[in-house]
């Protein structure tokens, strides 16, 4: 089983990854920017274990390649913009956090495939 974690760069995002692998499934961080040294305290060698995908939630032909890619069977979203970002730019704060999140939700309907599980953490 293959598990997409958007935001898994992030805190959260980071111990779901350490979760997922522990539980024997292949973890797939998409995340605007790589966190290497959170992952190496966390995760350890097992960091190795994950693959990362720079990216953003907007970019839906992105998304929908990666998912078709790792052959997603579950998806556990996580991304978005925390409260001071969207209050300095809050037109760029709906568009990740609203419409990168129904793209999302979009593409766990449509396909590549049909998603085993999703999960989803509201901001």
């Amino acid at each position: 089983m293959n598990a997409l974690v958007t935001g898994g760069s992030g805190f959260i995002g980071t111990w779901v990854l350490r979760e997922l692998i522990r539980r024997g499934l292949r973890p797939v961080a998409f995340d605007v920017k790589p966190n290497p040294a959170r992952w190496q305290s966390v995760l350890g060698v097992d960091a190795n274990q994950v693959s990362f995908v720079e990216g953003r939630l907007t970019d839906f032909g992105h998304l929908r390649d990666v998912m078709a890619r790792f052959d997603v069977t579950h998806l556990i979203h996580l991304a978005a913009l925390l409260t001071p970002a969207c209050q300095a730019d809050p037109l760029e704060g709906c568009r990740v956090n609203v419409l990168g999140t129904t793209a999302l939700f979009e593409l766990s309907r449509l396909g590549p495939r049909r998603l085993e599980g999703l999960s989803y953490a509201s901001s």
